[in-house]
């Protein structure tokens, strides 16, 4: 049976460009990350312990968040908000020192 929503890919995609808004609060185009340089990152600061039960749905909620799925830094926003911080015993609150 055929599928008549596929689309295969080009065979050479060297050329297409995807274009999106840069005002687009649900999309978001990323430069690629620098390769790591082998070593460890030591000395940084732990912002947040969670406390107690921390499930997926604490870590990164969904409903209405699943609209930025496709936006790395609107994503980042809703980290951790539901999961209580050991340090101060409290929801979508982090330890700053």
């Amino acid at each position: 049976m055929e599928d008549n929503g596929y689309q295969a890919p080009a065979e050479d995609g060297s050329n297409i460009e995807v274009a999106v808004n840069p005002d687009s609060d649900r999309l978001q185009l990323l430069a690629p990350f620098a390769p790591w340089e082998g070593t460890d990152i030591k000395g940084l600061k732990l912002l947040i312990k969670a406390k107690g039960k921390c499930t997926t749905d604490h870590i990164s909620m969904a409903g209405p968040w699943l609209r930025f799925r496709g936006h790395l830094d609107n994503i980042s926003n809703n980290m951790l908000i539901g999961a209580v911080n050991a340090f101060n015993d409290k929801t979508d609150n982090e330890k700053i020192n």
